[in-house]
């Protein structure tokens, strides 16, 4: 135990920038190496973990900007942004597709439902053309992605370096205590069930603090890392509520009861969706609020609502 605290302690005195861009490259070859993957419409998972590994990449450069009050990875971040908004997109009409496909089987009285679900096209294709033209120039994508990339790192890691940060942990220590206060103040709006937007960003709040502990994984005690799952089931129980919510507006926006020639049964059908979705939104909903009065038990969260840095 003795050693293992020693090598704690000598790698908290890593120089910041020269590991901070280690770890950016790490993270940009995941990327590279999953483009191919989310390009490819037979890889079901290959969009997945694209966009988690971009979302990991553009979380480290958005935070250390952040504390550092420069910019100077805005060019790599916007083209890593428009890239996970095409996957998202893509990725979203996936999932909303899977839980259509659930319904079925509990909805098989409903004609509608069945056929809609066995008639679904190839969600990649339709949700997203982008992604064929990614393909045919994939190529060139990954060398443009390669050039900001590199020029937005060296850019980051010259500011770290003239930065006050000598050290990994207070470098990291200010990582978190800046993402934990935007999680306290954006999360005091949780405890409003129909605050979509409020509900949205802690869950945005929620994941970038989550990325960053396991960004700095290596440099943390053993004790801090069950937070990381702690996080993680407050974000896939957001995340559910955030699907809910699109699905239900979605499904009211398209139906207008007030039509004489309104298809009956097609009426019924998003009446049950709807309804069926919304049992679903609370359930995801109690799940975020109860795991929050859980931490406050547990000894995961303080006083004052802000998660405990045991790493200290």
């Amino acid at each position: 135990m003795d050693g293992e605290n020693e090598t704690f302690k000598v790698r908290l005195g890593c120089d910041p920038a020269s590991w901070f861009a280690l770890k950016c490259h790490s993270l940009f070859e995941a990327i590279i190496t999953e483009l191919p993957n989310a390009l490819d419409p037979t890889q079901s998972d290959g969009i997945h973990d694209m966009r988690v590994a971009t979302r990991r990449l553009r979380s480290s450069l958005r935070d250390t900007e952040m504390i550092l009050e420069r910019h100077p990875s805005r060019s790599a971040s916007k083209n890593f942004k428009q890239l996970a908004e095409i996957l998202g997109s893509v990725r979203d009409e996936d999932v909303a597709i899977d839980a259509l496909l659930d319904f079925r089987g509990i909805a098989s009285p409903l004609r509608s439902v069945r056929e809609s679900s066995d008639s679904l096209p190839p969600s990649r294709k339709v949700a997203c053309p982008h992604l064929s033209d990614c393909k045919t120039a994939l190529g060139r994508l990954q060398q443009d992605l390669r050039h900001r990339f590199e020029v937005s790192l060296a850019a980051l890691s010259s500011k770290i370096h003239l930065s006050k940060y000598l050290d990994i942990d207070s470098f990291r220590s200010d990582i978190t205590a800046s993402l934990s206060s935007d999680l306290k103040r954006v999360g005091a709006r949780l405890y409003d069930p129909f605050d979509r937007t409020g509900l949205h960003k802690t869950r945005i709040a929620v994941k970038r603090l989550r990325y960053s502990n396991e960004f700095f994984s290596e440099f943390r005690s053993a004790a801090a890392k069950p937070i990381s799952k702690e996080l993680a089931r407050l974000q896939g129980s957001l995340g559910d509520t955030h699907d809910r919510d699109v699905w239900i507006e979605g499904l009211s926006k398209h139906t207008d009861y007030t039509k004489v020639k309104c298809d009956p049964e097609w009426v019924e059908t998003k009446i049950w969706l709807i309804s069926e979705l919304i049992k679903e939104r609370t359930k995801s909903y109690r799940e975020a609020i109860t795991l929050l009065a859980e931490w406050q038990t547990r000894g995961f969260a303080d006083e004052n609502g802000n998660l405990i840095d045991e790493a200290k």
